[in-house]
């Protein structure tokens, strides 16, 4: 293909990057304030937890730096310019590499909330862990092979990868939201405060697996119908940023799930276990709710306490939960 015809696409293809650019830094802002609203929100977390936050958001803003840099190359240094336009930037082929660490690390993330979810089951953590590694290895590839191009048009030598890692990274992201939904439902209680939990966590994970697919598979598409004018470089622009935005929503969820239940308070309270009323689950949120305790034949309402509405927000998370108790108060009006 000769530089003449590459033109007009390229022409394209700065369009699509100069819109890119701009989408990502929007969400690149959301993503600092939703940081600054972690930090600010959960102090008592892991300091672990805490540095990784800040390792992904430094990745994230090395990314946005790249892009910035390319797009300023491009349109500024090199205005009126066409020839430079087939040019492949250096910022460009570093911005590859930073994207695959960044989906990595936040579906690694991911993979923690399925494995303390699932009881540490070996088995389905390892499948999704392939899955995810896979398209990252890929893009490793991908880079390697990037690197000793100089034009835009030599890209297309390399497409089928492109192309398998959007796929692959659909797949994985479909595969660890399904696994959460199936996770959840099988944690349900019957109990109405931890069912309406239960069900903003579903929707939750249906949400935050689904914004990062739809854009690889857009990217995909747009590869695919529109090879010759990089389309794609405005939604695979965006796909890190998304990763940090369902990362920050995830971590900063448990507030809202905690100012979604009610609590109220018990008298002659008696520690049981939840198991005792529905079939040895220990989960629960804060809140009342009423079962019967086979051991007595009596109605009882259940207390649920703060902390074990924390801990359930924290297996959801992949955290480490605490011991808690709950309280059951016998109600005498309530006896058979």
């Amino acid at each position: 293909m000769s530089s003449a015809t590459a033109l007009p696409a390229l022409d394209n293809t700065m369009g699509a990057l100069y819109i890119g650019v701009v989408l990502s830094m929007s969400l690149w802002g959301a993503g600092c304030v939703q940081m600054y609203y972690y930090y600010d929100s959960f102090p008592k977390d892991s300091i672990y937890l805490k540095l990784y936050v800040a390792g992904v958001w430094a990745l994230d803003t090395v990314h946005q730096g790249l892009i910035i840099h390319s797009c300023y190359v491009f349109l500024i240094t090199n205005y009126f310019n066409p020839l430079f336009l087939t040019n492949l930037q250096g910022t460009l082929k570093d911005m590859v590499i930073v994207t695959g660490f960044v989906c990595f690390c936040v579906q690694t993330f991911f993979i923690m909330r399925v494995w303390r979810l699932s009881h540490k089951n070996i088995i389905v953590t390892a499948t999704l862990s392939v899955l995810c590694f896979v398209p990252f290895v890929l893009t490793i590839v991908y880079f390697a092979k990037m690197y000793s191009l100089n034009d835009f048009t030599q890209l297309n030598q390399i497409f089928p990868i492109s192309k398998s890692i959007n796929v692959l990274s659909a797949v994985a992201d479909v595969s660890i939201a399904a696994t959460l939904i199936f996770l959840l439902q099988r944690s349900r209680t019957g109990f109405k405060n931890s069912e309406t939990i239960i069900n903003k966590m579903i929707m939750f994970s249906v949400n935050t697996g689904l914004l990062t697919s739809l854009v690889a598979i857009a990217s995909l598409l747009s590869i695919t119908a529109w090879p010759l004018t990089f389309i794609y470089i405005t939604f695979y622009f965006l796909v890190p940023r998304l990763y940090i935005n369902s990362l920050y929503a995830t971590l900063n969820a448990r507030n809202a799930l905690r100012s979604g239940t009610t609590g109220d308070t018990g008298t002659g309270s008696n520690s049981v276990s939840l198991g005792h009323l529905r079939g040895g689950r220990n989960l629960g949120v804060s809140g009342n709710a009423y079962g019967l305790d086979k051991s007595s034949g009596q109605i009882v309402s259940i207390k649920v306490t703060e902390s074990m509405h924390d801990d359930m927000a924290k297996s959801e998370l992949g955290l480490t939960p605490s011991e808690s108790d709950v309280e059951v108060s016998y109600d005498r009006s309530l006896r058979k």
